[in-house]
């Protein structure tokens, strides 16, 4: 299916797959750092090379992205239908994309304050650490 979003993608018997379209960005968002497009760039490269039972993270919080960045970031790759809350010493929130095996992973420490924040490609939502 031809899609003309930034981030476009097929329908097969896997699911959504991942293929950017560098010609187009989120038009509700202001122009990303390069980081962000270097990060977006890492999960398309690592979902094209699905690997059975294989895992990859790119963590977020230790890289040098502004708060567009993240919003830029949550807008490319959009929402999926799962989003799952664990409250155990802080809130892990798991959210699925708009792609087929990639995973928003957020966990918070206690008193609210983001610890870490990751993307994780994997056939199955799993916790940060």
């Amino acid at each position: 299916m031809a899609d003309e979003s930034f981030a476009s993608g097929t329908l097969g018997a896997a699911g959504r797959v991942f293929a950017p379209n560098p010609k187009k960005r989120p038009p509700s968002l202001s122009a990303p750092t390069g980081m962000a497009l270097a990060v977006l760039g890492e999960i398309a490269h690592r979902s094209l090379r699905r690997e059975p039972g294989c895992r990859d993270s790119v963590t977020l919080r230790g890289l040098p992205l502004s708060p567009n960045d993240f919003r830029w970031l949550r807008s490319a790759l959009g929402e999926g239908e799962v989003r799952i809350v664990i409250n155990a010493l802080g809130e892990t929130e798991i959210l699925e994309t708009g792609f087929s095996g990639v995973w928003w992973i957020r966990d918070r420490d206690p008193d609210g304050a983001v610890r870490a924040e990751v993307l994780r490609r994997s056939s199955r939502p799993c916790c940060s650490n």
